[in-house]
């Protein structure tokens, strides 16, 4: 495992954008997760 030294606001916002875009899922108490692909793609 590679640890980065990033700060906790840098990966906050980084998440956001990725939300945003619909590329991960975030689950209240469970986590944020990458997006399955749709079969169409």
């Amino acid at each position: 495992m590679q640890i980065h030294e990033v700060g906790r606001d840098t990966v906050r916002k980084a998440i956001a954008i990725l939300r945003e875009e619909g590329l991960v899922i975030a689950i209240q108490g469970r986590g944020t997760f990458v997006k399955p692909k749709d079969k169409t793609e």
